[in-house]
């Protein structure tokens, strides 16, 4: 029966991207527990080796996992492209001035709880903020623009579904994300829809990844400021 084969592929495919989700929060348990730890020298160096190579290990299985369901036809970025990514990342930063400003003014919380903890983890060891600098600018952008939006988006909704799986990705890309407050939950939400909204405008991943890595970028550059 068709709908029987239907409801096989789907379930193949949420425990594909059930797995994809729980190897995003495994990968970081190596640099978590240098910092638990508080490893330094040859461990610390072994630890974060074995991290690296976890994280470009699990990259490789999203990258399958997305090959699997869509076959991007074109890679070449353009210069339509690079303005795509300059104008996205520069409404998301407005936005997100506007709900810190209300997130400061309702709940007095500075800054997100997931970017809180991030700073934290950077703060109790050096090899920790090596790695989690690494990984937080080249390595992350990668791996959840493959899950969230090139996986997620293929796997689940009709290629000509439009808003419906940009409003999904962004809701599920914001739960990855410790939130402590529904403005918190909105800023990440809202990064996530404007990522997917960018890969749905452009059909390439590279693209999202793009503006994932200069929010990455920026957001790692302030916390070693704070932090150096």
């Amino acid at each position: 029966m068709k709908w029987e084969m239907n409801l096989i592929n789907f379930l193949k495919r949420a425990v594909i991207f059930i797995g994809l989700i729980l190897f995003i929060f495994a990968v970081q348990i190596p640099v978590q527990l240098i910092g638990i730890k508080n490893y330094h020298g040859i461990k610390a160096f072994l630890w974060g080796a074995f991290y690296l190579a976890l994280f470009l290990v699990i990259i490789g299985l999203a990258f399958w996992a997305y090959r699997s369901v869509y076959r991007q036809h074109s890679h070449k970025i353009t210069f339509h492209d690079l303005k795509i990514i300059l104008m996205a990342i520069l409404s998301f930063f407005i936005i997100e001035i506007v709900l810190q400003f209300f997130n400061k003014l309702i709940f007095n919380q500075v800054g997100t709880k997931n970017n809180n903890a991030i700073l934290s983890l950077f703060q109790s060891n050096t090899t920790v903020l090596v790695l989690m600098s690494i990984s937080a600018v080249f390595l992350s952008p990668v791996l959840e623009e493959l899950v969230f939006r090139g996986f997620f988006i293929n796997a689940f909704f009709n290629q000509n579904a439009f808003w419906l799986p940009i409003v999904f990705s962004g809701l599920l890309f914001s739960c990855g994300h410790m939130s402590s407050n529904v403005i918190s939950f909105m800023i990440y939400a809202i990064l996530g829809m404007i990522l997917a909204y960018v890969y749905k405008k452009t059909g390439k991943i590279e693209v999202s990844i793009g503006v994932h890595f200069l929010n990455n970028l920026i957001a790692t550059g302030f916390m070693l400021l704070a932090v150096l």
